[in-house]
């Protein structure tokens, strides 16, 4: 739909580009900065790399926490309901 509105409107009689650019404001002219931006880090790459390893390791050691304090607290209830189980049986 966009492209077929594109198409009508390059294909409109009065479409002069220069016209358009020349209407265009001073603040919203493009940056005229041609210069390339360096970091001063130059490993970089190396860094952001480390870190993903940091973030996914912390990631997976809190799912494995998760599942251990889960494990532990169903451990806990099912010997809490043997000790329960076996008082009330010494009772009769």
């Amino acid at each position: 739909m966009i492209s077929s509105l594109t198409a009508k409107w390059a294909a409109a009689p009065n479409h002069n580009p220069q016209v358009l650019a020349m209407s265009s404001s001073p603040a919203m002219a493009p940056n005229q900065d041609v210069g390339v931006l360096f970091l001063s880090d130059r490993h970089y790459a190396l860094h952001g790399k480390i870190m993903m390893v940091v973030l996914i390791v912390l990631f997976f050691a809190f799912v494995l926490c998760l599942a251990v304090v889960t494990r532990l607290r169903r451990a806990r209830r099912t010997a809490e309901e043997d000790l329960v189980s076996k008082k009330r049986v010494q009772l009769f």
